[in-house]
């Protein structure tokens, strides 16, 4: 009925399971602060490296990752494309 009245306007719809635990740790199939910290450990030998710091904050279910970095801007670009190849991570915030 939603795609009906709104087309294509209306985006990507999701169905919401109300079993699933309210902080979206029971959902495998979501986005876990765990695939977002193994992407970090992954290439935070080479951030260090080129003088950055990183540190996962938070990870929203939904999407959102935020991340606290301090380094060079080329080096951000890259951990931004980086954490956005994980699966589920729609938008990367870098928080101070």
């Amino acid at each position: 009925v939603l795609r009906e009245k709104f087309g294509e306007a209306l985006g990507e719809v999701l169905q919401v399971d109300p079993d699933a635990d309210k902080d979206g740790e029971g959902a495998s199939d979501g986005l876990t602060m765990e695939s977002v910290q193994a992407e970090v450990n992954r290439i935070s030998q080479a951030i260090v490296a080129m003088g950055g710091v990183v540190r996962v904050v938070n990870v929203d279910p939904i999407g959102e990752v935020e991340i606290e970095y301090r380094g060079p801007n080329r080096v951000k670009k890259g951990l931004e494309l980086a954490l956005l190849d994980v699966e589920y991570v729609k938008h990367v915030k870098f928080v101070s």
